[in-house]
């Protein structure tokens, strides 16, 4: 870890006064057989045995005793990676204070990556990098709308989408990103035909403001109950079945994937539609703050890098395609289209918002 608290000590008078941690892995402690006191250790929550919580690296795994525990703020979950500071006593490790790993700058990042594109897109040189990008970002008044919950089989969607865009008509934005569930009730079976039908509705409204249909960019992110592939992450955009129509009215609309990742300048943005707080709420190990519920969501997806630092069977995950979910190094904008109120909170000067829905 390149965290100034984990790095070796070195002789200077900026260091003089300051604490400085040692890990250690899992392997020392196994090693061990006396009783060792004032231990940290970086590993992952797991529950290797029903009902009890063990945290393991590479090098091997422990049982935790957590009931005496001092957690810091966040979300903690199984599948979560941790500092656990405590003492060995009987093999078995009793935990005094959890919190997350400390997130990193995306500045500190790119010190170490240079200008190579980790983000993703076609460009082999970071956007970052690009001095006449930053420059000609700055110099164009330009919006983006997130929009969450779109239901295009509900009439009262559409009334609002009408004022949204004579809102808009005369100062278009650069792009609508809409996020799914595309309709309101999944119950009764896939419905494709009623959301082919919806996206029709949509083209034809957006084609009533010639301003906006010129200059805006559709950018479409399927919900976890929108018809498709299997619901596993990273998940494929909407049937093309169902947007055949759309595609031919507007030039300028995108199918994305859920997440997906836009790069808007010189700034990074990662989209994810999944209800992510009730089911990190339903799966933590300790019953988080309600009073700071969207403030620790915000923390935990940062210090964790990641989308869903959830259990595979509650959130599921290509193996191979895991990349796509993570959040090294940091975007600027990370999007949760959560079915939870709105939120913003920025943390290592990455902000995480979740979007206003039309119909609450």
């Amino acid at each position: 870890m390149r965290h100034e608290l984990f790095s070796p000590c070195v002789v200077s008078s900026n260091n003089i006064g300051k604490k400085k941690f040692q890990l250690k892995p899992i392997e020392y402690l196994l090693s061990n057989v006396n009783h060792v006191e004032d231990i940290i250790v970086l590993g992952m929550i797991s529950q290797l045995k029903e009902n009890k919580f063990f945290i393991e690296d590479q090098t091997g795994h422990l049982p935790l005793n957590l009931s005496d525990a001092k957690y810091h703020s966040g979300i903690y979950t199984e599948g979560c990676f941790v500092l656990a500071e405590g003492n060995l006593v009987d093999g078995i490790f009793e935990v005094k204070a959890l919190g997350f790993p400390p997130a990193e700058f995306e500045s500190t990042s790119r010190a170490y990556f240079g200008n190579i594109n980790y983000f993703g897109g076609p460009n082999e040189l970071s956007c970052k990098s690009s001095i006449a990008m930053s420059q000609a970002q700055l110099s164009i008044d330009s919006m983006v709308v997130f929009l969450s919950d779109v239901w295009l089989d509900s009439p009262s969607v559409f009334e609002k989408l009408q004022t949204l865009f004579v809102g808009y008509s005369d100062c278009p934005p650069y792009a609508f990103v809409m996020c799914g569930n595309f309709l309101s009730d999944l119950k009764y079976g896939l419905r494709c035909n009623e959301l082919k039908e919806g996206f029709k509705r949509l083209a034809d409204l957006v084609a009533q403001f010639e301003s906006i249909k010129e200059n805006s960019y559709f950018i479409f992110v399927p919900g976890p109950q929108d018809p498709g592939v299997v619901r596993v992450y990273p998940r494929a955009g909407i049937l093309p079945h169902c947007t055949e129509y759309i595609r031919k009215k507007l030039a300028k609309c995108h199918f994305a994937t859920n997440p997906c990742r836009i790069q808007f300048g010189s700034r990074q943005i990662v989209v994810f539609r999944e209800d992510l707080l009730q089911k990190m709420s339903r799966n933590a190990i300790r019953i988080p703050d309600q009073d700071k519920l969207t403030d620790d969501l915000a923390k935990t997806l940062i210090c964790q890098a990641h989308l869903a630092p959830l259990p595979l069977h509650v959130v599921p995950i290509y193996w191979n395609y895991d990349h796509a979910m993570r959040l090294y190094p940091l975007p600027d904008l990370v999007v949760v289209a959560d079915k939870q109120k709105s939120f913003t909170h920025t943390f290592t000067d990455c902000t995480v918002i979740n979007p206003v829905k039309l119909i609450n």
